[in-house]
Parts: C-alpha cells; structure tokens; sequence
C-alpha cells in the first residue's frame, strides 16, 4: 500500500517535499503554487510503469508531459530530481499460530535521478526500514556498491548487477571469487508470497554468488554480536544461525532469534535483558542480506501502486450531440473522459439499472443512451425536471462530472469479486463546472466510496486536486456525523514563495469535523 510520496527539485518544488496519503486527500493551493506538479507524478509514473523505457521516468507520454529530464529539473537548481515513496507492506504470507500479529512493516523508497546525454538515468536507489538504509550506488567500471547505514553501522559491498530489467531497484550478486566460477550464471527460481496481495513473486539470481553476499553479510554481522554469545560459542554457529534469518521487522526478529539460538544460552539471556540494543545491531545486517528479495518485492509493489492510478485530466473532453456505433472492448475510462459513451452504451440491461440507482443515490441523476438511427445519445433525468434531455443542453457540469462518478463506479461496482482490489484514483479539478450543491454531493461520493472499501477490505485512495471550499465543508460533515473518520482525510496546501519555491503545510480534522489548523482567509484571501 502506497502512504506516502514526495518530490525534490521538480518544477517549482525545490525543496524535498512528502505528502501523506489517507484514503481522501485533497491538494489545495493558489493557481501555479506547484499542487500539479505534485499530483502528476502519479501519472506519470503510471506511464512510465506502463510503456518499456530504456530509463526509469518516461517524462512524456500519454497521461503526463514534463517534457524531458531537464525541462523538469527546477530552474538555476545545481542537483538531481529526487523521488520517494513510503510503502506499508507484510512480506509474510503465512500466519505462524504461536506469534502475535505483527503490523505492516514501513518502507521509504528513495530515487535520486540525473540526465546523460539526454536520458535520464539512476544515480542512487535506497530503501530505508526506520533509521537503517540500505542503498545501490553506481561505480565508475558501471558495477554498484551496496552500501549499509545505520545509527552506529556503515558498510560496503562491491557488486555486479545481475539484472537491470526492473524500474528502480537492480537485482545483484557479489563480485568477487565466485566471479570466476563455472556456476556463477545458474538461475535458481526463488519464491515468495505477499499476505495483502495473495500473490506470488519470482525472481531468478545466480544461486551460489547470492550464497556468497549471504555467507560475506552474515561474518560482519556476527562479528558485531559476538560478545553477546558465551566464549565457548563458535563464529561458525553464528553465522549459521543468521544465514536462515528472513525476518525485516524488529518484534518478528526477536521471536526468529528465539528460534534460531535456542540453544545459546548466554545468548537468549542477553537477548531478553538487552533486546532493544541486540535487535538495533542484528537488523541492519539482515535487510542486506535480505536485499534482493526486498528489492524484487518493493519493484513489484510500486508496479501494483502506480499501474492502479486511474487518473482523470482536469478539462474533460466535452460530450456530443450524438455518437457512432463503435465495437470496441473498453477496459477502464479514458484520462480525458472522452470514451464515457462508449462505455455507457456497452452496459447490459442489469448493469444500466444499478450505475443508474448508484447515481440516483449519490448525485440525484440517471443517465443512459438512447438509439437515434444509426447514432446514439447520451440522456440525463434529474429530480427536479420532469423530462430527460440530452447531455450536451445540460451545461458542462454533468459532461466533467460523469467520467469521475463512472470511472469510481466501474472500479468498485462488484463487491464480492473486487475483495482486496487496490485503486489510486487521481482527480484534477473534479468540480469543475459543477454548483457548490453538486460540489457538496461529489465529496458525499467520494466519502461513501471509502466507507464502502473498508467494509470490502479494498485499498481505494481517491487524490484529487481542487479551489471548492463546498467540497471541503463536506468532508467535515462526514466526520462530525461519524460516517467517516478523521483521519481518513488529509488536507494539503501548497503556497509558493518567491526563490524558496512551494512549501506544504497540512490541516486536520477534529473528531467533531472541525479544522485544527485552517490557514485563516485561504479561500477568501484575505
């Protein structure tokens, strides 16, 4: 689950900037303050994610255009575009009956990007567990060093790239004696499973060279803990016992050493009397070591992140008078909105009825196609009028607003199948055209999408852009009448300020839907 993502030196954000990301999120900001620059990232890296690229930003393509690498990188900015993304993850698939649950454990994803002869390129990828960060940083014969950091640890170990194929993150082996035998290109498939995700990663590596980073992190990590073993206790036992060590979070590593040492003594001993400062040396070691097989799984988890945004363009393509009959398989709504009739026309009967119901209840509307020879008409019926009347004599509101409410519905219509699905949706403008009264119900809409996922167990996250204050006074409603929580909502206002760039501030909800922290005049500008 992506909770995080943040941005240095792109556009006018010069600054290293993160935003946290709750099921609702709204960007708030005056026009140029850098609240687009923000929320395009998400596209584009879902395009990136999508097309094969030579390098890990695709700037132009179909949903996002930051021009090149260059045309990107803040002005008069002696540096490199930086990227990160937290990530809240269970690398564990199976429940053991004699352990207590354990939280998801948190990742920070950091990139740190450059351009060589026009194409952009990796200067470093890290990821980071609390306070240990461990890092792929290129050399100049084009191998890595994988580097160890931590509160009082550094370490290094020189490295080939075994596969660059990934987005981000590189799988390795060690570059040394293993470099000149005959085994070193044997792939051995390695598995394992994510709980959240039910699903199943491989990856292949070269067995006996991964053996030996293994068999290199675990002599340095034993040497760091050897004084908590008795005398008698021999390195070779030690690093025995580490070698079979999988465990990437603290209270799951203790219970592992419980296991793994139980006939130390000395050990266990020191291990209950001194467990914080044992765990705080241990750990580091074991995310290296751990390093390919988090690698593979972190790579495939931003894959699943950003190839779920379903994002909308803030001027939606205007709808027509009539349409052309057009067999095309439709699998999800167009950025522009612009293929909202066709997919409207492919509902069956069944189908029509519950979007129909679903925006009766929502929004006070139903809409539907009707044959006009060989055309077809969108029609809209509203509460208040009598009559149906063709979509385009209905003003610009309901053409902007239907690919938003279409596109969420199509996304979370069937329950039962959809259990545990995953969907960034991420709106620019959603109240465009729209009367503050159907502004008001729009952010209804998105607060009953998110009750209705955490009932199902789906990860939905709905990021949109917005000036409505109606939207806003909403979500406070929501809160106060206990439909949805507090901190389910996070506001974010971006202000730029002359050569500083944007700076963000956040504001939150009280339990009885007031704001702790509104910037006074931000809608008026007083």
């Amino acid at each position: 689950m992506l909770t995080s993502i943040g941005v240095k030196n792109l556009k006018s954000i010069k600054n290293k900037t993160s935003i946290d990301l709750k099921p609702i999120t709204v960007l708030l900001g005056r026009n140029s303050s850098g609240k687009s620059s923000m929320i395009r990232l998400f596209p584009l890296l879902r395009q990136s994610f999508q097309e094969d690229t030579t390098g890990p930003i695709l700037w132009y393509g179909k949903y996002a255009d930051y021009g090149d690498y260059h045309e990107a990188l803040t002005n008069e900015v002696d540096g490199n575009i930086e990227l990160s993304f937290g990530l809240s993850l269970d690398l564990y698939y199976r429940k053991q009956s004699h352990l207590p649950d354990f939280p998801m454990l948190n990742f920070v994803v950091d990139l740190k990007l450059d351009s060589v002869d026009r194409k952009t390129v990796m200067r470093e990828v890290s990821f980071s567990v609390g306070e240990i960060k461990v890092s792929i940083l290129p050399t100049e014969q084009d191998n890595v060093v994988l580097k160890l950091t931590s509160k009082n640890i550094s370490y290094e170990i020189p490295l080939s790239i075994y596969s660059s194929e990934d987005k981000f993150f590189p799988t390795v082996y060690f570059e040394g004696v293993d470099k000149k035998r005959k085994d070193i290109n044997e792939r051995w498939p390695s598995y394992y499973f994510l709980e959240n995700s039910g699903r199943m990663y491989s990856r292949s590596v070269g067995y006996k060279s991964e053996i030996e980073l293994n068999q290199r992190v675990c002599e340095k990590a034993a040497d760091v803990i050897r004084g908590y073993f008795s005398a008698r206790a021999s390195k070779k036992n030690i690093i025995k016992g580490l070698l079979d060590i999988k465990s990437y979070a603290k209270d799951r590593l203790y219970y592992t050493l419980l296991d793994s040492f139980s006939g130390h003594s000395v050990f266990i001993n020191n291990l209950e009397n001194k467990r914080e400062e044992i765990l705080d040396e241990i750990l580091p070691f074991i995310l290296l070591k751990g390093y390919n097989e988090i690698a593979v799984m972190l790579n495939s988890n931003l894959a699943e992140s950003f190839l779920s945004v379903k994002y909308l363009y803030p001027i939606r393509a205007t709808t027509e008078r009539y349409y052309r009959f057009q067999d095309l398989q439709v699998e999800e709504m167009d950025h522009t909105g612009s293929n909202v009739a066709m997919i409207l026309n492919s509902f069956g009967e069944s189908e029509l009825r519950l979007f129909q119901k679903w925006t009766h209840e929502n929004l006070g509307f139903i809409v539907y196609v009707q044959e006009v020879g060989s055309h077809y008409a969108i029609k809209i019926k509203t509460d208040n009028d009598d009559k149906e009347h063709n979509i385009s004599d209905m003003g610009f509101g309901f053409s902007q607003v239907l690919p938003i409410v279409m596109s969420i519905w199509l996304e979370t219509k069937d329950n039962s199948s959809s259990k545990g699905k995953a969907s960034i949706f991420v709106i620019e403008q959603p109240e465009l055209h729209l009367h503050p009264a159907y502004q008001t119900q729009l952010a209804y809409l998105f607060a009953n999408t998110i009750k209705l996922a955490s009932k199902t167990n789906n990860n939905i996250q709905i990021i949109f852009e917005t000036h409505s204050q109606a939207m806003i006074d909403a979500f406070g409603d929501y809160i106060e009448s206990g439909e949805i929580s507090k901190d389910d909502v996070n506001i974010v206002f971006f202000e730029k300020n002359g050569s500083d760039g944007t700076t963000v501030k956040t504001a939150e909800f009280d339990e009885e839907g007031y704001f702790i922290n509104w910037p006074i005049g931000f809608f008026s500008g007083k």
